[in-house]
């Protein structure tokens, strides 16, 4: 090892001793300074009695002295002795070792230098510097350390030491200890001793904030103060004495914690501490109610009350707002339930209500739990059932039509409406469409006709509403029924004829109340023309005679509404004839509605205020000619409706027979039950009596129809008919079938034989009665020609006559001659328009034009002035020309008519109509009888009258084959067509057999074959035809059918409607319309 690496390591002894020199030094310092410290502050706390933050103050001094003194005479040397830190150099040791040692002085310390300065860089260096260590290597330099010195500072020990003793022995030992615990115990009161105790008499030293607390105090002792006071924060109260030695005061709503203190007699009591605990509370509570999405309410936000209604199941949502709560918590019936806390103040809960609740909200923080509110209630508004009223009412002449008016009202909406029907236990339900609204009110129509059938039945009408309920599922409520008894087509038929006598006899009664009517307006027209001015007496007179025209006026207008249901139950029984279509069609249009007399009223009406009787002459004058032309329309179209009215009755009648004769031939066929073949052959007896019945009532009526029938022989063929029946019965009731057949199969041939001479009948009527017309009408040409040419010769003269020529009374005497004959010609075409539909109602205002300006004429020929006079018998010629035009096209119609019934080519005024299944079937009849006839005349043989016969017998299978042929080809594919070609083809087959003048034996049978296609083929027809028919009704005409009524009907149940769809019931959905959002329930 070198001799320097000894010497520092020498050195190092000697460093680590003279720390723990100074460590031993630093105990003795330590001690005795911190003993003394402890000792002043003691006293210091002892005789000051200081409060708790001066105490603290000490003892913060105290600690920190403690901890310098330890720091600086212990912790210091300890570091330095381990070795922390920086410690003395070897200079400074060496220094301290030259010190202690003369011998050594500054060697040392130049062979540290030395060491330092030279390091390595010359052997001669390090050999002097080994020198100086080997000199230095007997010095013990530890011992330049001696502990014993330390000896000497023991009396700074012993002075402390000295104190305490004292202080123990003087007895003040429990004092000083006492301010040592006062001084550590900082923050705890310590008061001096009283000769007397402060006892505080409260249980419990907590209250809520804002709460009042009576402070109560107790003396107890030998020698008790008389006061006492109460000392909070720097203030100082009087308490109040009470009974004994307690003393009492009251500290109002306290918001913050407090001590307080008792003084009494200048002694002060420790320290009391009251805690004054937060209150949660409830601030700013609010409720959201979010209705469920089907009421279409909007959600609604509201300030907390007793009471909230929300409808059934809604959202409701309570929003808190609170005051040092941590949590809240939603108290039903049963549980309760904790609120989502949004942020540090406010509180959310939700829950859906489908019932009643009582609530109460607590509200709770880490001291207290309170109770928020208490008592509230949500009261859940049941979804209400739906209310639907409905009105009915029944035509009384259309009685299987219902006019209804329907109120549907609901809480929230409606899912649906539908319309029942229920008969014989089944129920048809129709859907209703609906607008928005929660109060509904609409009407429409229902024609329950295709239910009836022909013998009529009960049905029950209703509706059902349902709500559109969203919670519980919808709610279904029903009107009141209405109970309708149908009516059959018997029944209804009955009831088209008692309307169209109401109406004729309506009619008769109107023309007397014109009558009447013409004759006051004449009278107030002629008093007119002798005043410049009314009276107020013929003011109220002209007044009363405005509103008697209005009411005649309304009266017309009922009747024709009386009519036009006629017409539409006709149509719907299918009553109405084809052949008759275009009479129907000239009468409808003298039915239109003329406005101008009611505007012409008001004129009179405004004139009557004017005083203007110059012009009011003139309105009365033009009153009067409109009153007599629609006096001359109503007639003329009452007749024609009559005799229409005639060929509709002979047209049914016939084939009302026809029917009977059919269901009499197919009795005579069926052996069967005889009891229900009796019921059945007396329902078409008592049929058959009925238009038996109607046939007299129309003779009676009709003198040219009686002298028709009897040539027709058809009372005859009645009684026939009848007395086979009666034979029929009898034979039945003695069980002979056979016979009571044949007499049936005689009975139906009767019948048919009636309906062939109505037919018949009516075609010979129609024919005389065209032929007549036409003749007439000739002759009212000729008139009018010879008029025509009359006036244009007078107006030849008119112009050339002078005003003194004597010649001008020859004139006037020929213009009243020519007059005349334009009054017969009137009267005549008034005669002709009521019987042939033909002549046009422009007619009359040309015959009108014609009078007037003859009349013209002859005032201005009275005045002399021929001029004009002439003028307005050029307006005659005109006038004349162009009604002869007018008769002209009504001629030919007539004579077009004549010649297709003359033709045979049909029963009817329609021309170019083909052939009905009614025509075909008379004409295969005709075919059967002459083939028995050419049968029976074979066998008796016959032949030459035969010949004429067969001849015959192939000419009527060709015309029928024909017929045939010409259907099968305008018709083209249809469900008839099949079973019509077939009996073309056995036509033809049978047609070859007589050609070759043979009859087969089973003739019958072939052309029973024959019937039975043709009748499949009508009837196939038929139903092509109804339905068709059935399809256009329901989807055009019925939509327009009772569009006036309805108005009306609904207009008097206080109904507005923009669009309203009119449809039959057919079983289907029929409600095509949908009712205004802004009707409202009464």
């Amino acid at each position: 090892m070198a001799k320097s690496e000894i010497l520092r390591k020498r050195l190092e002894v000697f460093i680590s001793k003279y720390y723990k020199n100074q460590l031993i030094k630093g105990a003795i310092y330590g001690v005795s300074l911190s003993a003394m410290y402890f000792f002043f502050l003691a006293v210091a706390e002892y005789f000051g009695r200081f409060g708790s933050g001066t105490r603290l103050t000490l003892l913060i001094g105290l600690i920190a002295g403690l901890l310098a003194i330890l720091g600086y005479y212990i912790l210091y040397p300890l570091s330095k002795l381990l070795k922390v830190g920086k410690r003395i150099s070897y200079q400074k040791a060496a220094q301290i070792i030259g010190k202690h040692f003369p011998e050594v002085d500054d060697k040392l310390l130049n062979a540290i230098q030395l060491e330092t300065v030279s390091g390595a860089q010359s052997d001669l260096i390090q050999a002097s510097i080994d020198q100086k260590i080997e000199n230095l290597s007997p010095v013990p330099f530890t011992r330049a350390v001696d502990f014993s010195e330390n000896k000497k500072y023991w009396p700074i020990l012993v002075i402390p030491a000295l104190i305490f003793i004292g202080v123990f022995l003087s007895g003040e030992w429990t004092n000083l200890t006492e301010s040592g615990r006062r001084i550590a115990e900082f923050n705890r009161e310590f008061v001096p001793a009283a000769p007397f105790q402060f006892v505080l008499l409260n249980d419990e030293n907590t209250l809520e904030e804002g709460q009042s607390v009576t402070i109560k105090l107790q003396l107890e002792g030998d020698k008790i103060p008389a006061e006492a006071s109460l000392i909070l924060g720097d203030e100082e109260i009087r308490m109040n004495r009470g009974e004994g030695s307690e003393f009492s005061l009251t500290i109002p709503e306290a918001r913050a914690n407090f001590d307080l203190r008792f003084k009494a007699a200048g002694f002060l009591s420790k320290t009391y501490h009251f805690e004054v605990l937060p209150v949660p509370q409830l601030q700013n509570v609010r409720i959201k109610i979010i209705p469920p999405s089907y009421t279409g309410l909007a959600p609604s936000e509201e300030e907390l009350r007793m009471v909230h209604d929300v409808p059934e199941g809604s959202q409701v949502i309570w929003v808190l707002g609170s005051r040092q709560a941590e949590k809240a918590w939603f108290v039903g019936d049963t549980s309760s339930q904790p609120f989502e806390k949004l942020n540090t103040d406010n509180f959310k809960y939700e829950k859906r209500t489908t019932a009643d609740l009582e609530y109460a909200i607590d509200v709770e923080n880490n001291a207290l739990k309170k109770r928020g509110l208490s008592g509230n209630k949500i009261h859940v508004v049941k979804d209400a059932f739906p209310d639907v009223k409905a009105d009915f009412d029944q035509d009384s002449l259309e009685a299987n039509v219902l006019y209804y008016s329907v109120a549907i009202s609901d809480d929230y909406g409606f899912s649906g409406l539908s319309l029942v029907i229920e008969e014989e236990g089944k129920a048809e339900v129709q859907k209703v469409n609906l607008k928005s609204g929660l109060n509904q009110r609409f009407g429409n129509v229902l024609d329950l006709d295709s239910l009836a059938g022909d013998d009529g039945k009960t049905v029950k009408v209703y509706f059902k509403v349902s709500d559109n309920d969203g919670v519980n599922g919808a709610k279904t409520t029903s009107s009141q029924p209405f109970v309708l008894d149908l009516k059959g087509k018997k029944e209804r038929e009955e009831d088209i004829e008692k309307g169209y006598k109401q109406y004729f006899q309506s009619g008769k009664q109107e023309q007397q109340e014109r009558e009447e009517l013409k004759k006051s307006l004449e009278e107030m027209r002629r008093a007119l023309m002798e005043k410049k001015s009314l009276s107020f007496k013929e003011k109220s007179k002209l007044k009363d005679l405005l509103e008697k025209q209005q009411e005649l006026l309304k009266k017309q207008e009922q009747n024709e509404e009386l009519l036009e249901k006629l017409k539409r139950e006709e149509e719907k029984l299918d009553l109405k004839k084809e052949e008759l279509k275009e009479e129907e069609k000239k009468i409808d249009e003298l039915s239109e509605k003329d406005k101008e007399i009611e505007d012409l009223m008001k004129e009179i009406e405004d004139l009557m205020e004017k005083l203007d009787t110059d012009k009011l002459k003139e309105k009365l004058d033009e009153l009067q000619k409109m009153n007599k032309s629609n006096e001359r329309t109503q007639e003329r179209k009452d007749e024609l409706l009559k005799d229409l009215k005639f060929k509709k009755d002979m047209l049914e009648s016939a084939e009302k027979l026809k029917n009977l004769s059919e269901e009499m031939k197919e009795l005579s066929e069926k052996t069967g039950d005889e009891k229900e073949e009796s019921a059945k052959q007396d329902e078409v007896k008592e049929e058959f009596e009925k238009v038996a019945e109607k046939l007299e009532e129309m003779k009676e009526e009709n003198e040219d129809f009686k002298k028709e029938s009897e040539e027709q022989g058809l009372d005859e063929s009645k009684k026939e008919a009848s007395e086979e029946m009666r034979k029929s019965s009898d034979k039945m009731q003695n069980q002979d079938s056979e016979g009571a057949n044949e007499n049936q199969k005689k009975s139906g041939e009767k019948m048919q034989e009636m309906s062939e001479s109505l037919q018949s009948s009516m075609m010979n009527m129609q024919s005389q009665s065209n032929k007549e017309n036409i003749e007439t009408l000739r002759q009212i040409l000729e008139n009018l020609e010879t008029v025509s040419f009359g006036i244009e010769e007078l107006a030849s003269q008119s112009r050339s006559i002078g005003r003194d020529d004597p010649g001008i009374k020859d004139i006037l005497t020929e213009q009243k001659r020519l007059m005349d004959g334009a009054k017969l010609i009137e009267d005549s075409l008034l005669a002709l328009a009521s019987r042939a539909p033909q002549i046009q109602q422009l007619v009359f205002d040309e015959l009108d034009a014609m009078k007037e300006n003859m009349d013209a004429g002859i005032k201005y020929l009275q005045e002399v002035e021929s001029a004009r006079a002439a003028s307005h018998q050029q307006y005659v010629m005109t006038a004349a020309n162009n009604l002869a035009l007018m008769l002209e096209q009504s001629l030919q119609q007539m004579q077009q008519m004549q010649a297709q019934m003359t033709q045979g080519q049909q029963q009817c005024q329609k021309p170019g109509s083909k052939p009905d299944g009614q025509t075909l079937k008379e004409m295969q009849g005709q075919i059967g009888k002459m083939m028995d006839r050419l049968k029976e005349g074979q066998k008796k043989g016959e032949g030459r009258k035969m010949s004429r016969e067969m001849v015959e017998t192939i000419s009527k299978q060709e015309q029928l084959r024909e017929a045939l042929e010409e259907m099968q080809d305008k018709e083209g594919s249809s469900g008839s067509k099949g079973n019509r070609q077939k009996a073309i083809e056995e036509l033809k087959k049978m047609q070859d057999d007589l050609m070759d003048g043979k009859i087969a034996d089973n003739y019958k049978e072939r052309l029973k074959d024959i019937e039975t296609r043709l009748l499949e083929s009508e009837k196939a027809e038929l139903k092509q035809k109804q339905d068709e028919k059935r399809e256009s009704t329901t989807a055009d005409k019925l939509k327009q059918l009772y569009t006036e009524e309805l108005e009306k009907y609904l207009e008097e149940k206080g109904i507005e409607e923009e669009t309203l769809d009119k449809l039959p019931v057919e079983f289907r959905n029929y409600y095509k319309g949908q009712t205004s959002k802004y009707l409202s329930v009464e």
